[in-house]
This record gives structure tokens, sequence and C-alpha cells, in this order.
């Protein structure tokens, strides 16, 4: 039962932390962007995706464990463009 209660009060307390954020109204002028604002609709058919595939993997040898490792197998960048007529 403490569970739960545990469970439902850590829910409620992320909900409300995330509902507490605003917005962004207004451009901070102290950092500039790196691509102008004129030039970011020339971005908008392009897609920078980055895939990665992790994992703790535990080896056996004849049925008794031998080593257990976390392992990055994979890491890429993906660009995608959309051709539109």
């Amino acid at each position: 039962m403490k569970m739960k209660k545990a469970l439902l009060l850590m829910t409620m307390f992320v909900s409300a932390g995330a509902m507490a954020q605003e917005p962004q109204s207004s451009t901070d002028t102290i950092v500039k962007p790196i691509i102008p604002v004129e030039k970011v609709g020339l971005l908008k058919n392009i897609d920078v995706l980055f895939h990665t595939r992790v994992g703790f993997e535990s080896y056996f040898d004849n049925g008794t464990f031998t080593n257990s490792e976390f392992d990055n197998n994979q890491a890429r960048i993906e660009v995608v463009l959309t051709f539109v007529k």
C-alpha cells in the first residue's frame, strides 16, 4: 500500500511540475542563434535523427556466469530530406 501512495505522490509532483512550465514568449538577446531566423524556413523539410542501441549484456559459459558488461552496440546520425512539390 505504501508503494501505491508513493507512486501516486510522485506522479502528482511530476505532472504538477510539467504543468508549471511556461512556453518561452520572447527570444533571449544574450545568445545569438546558430541559424539566422530568416533561414530557418530552409530547414523545415530536414529531419536529423540520432539512433542509439545500448544494453546490459550477461555472458554464460556452459551454464555458468562469466561476465556482465554495459555495451553501446550502435550510435548513428541520420539525415532525412523530404521533397515536396
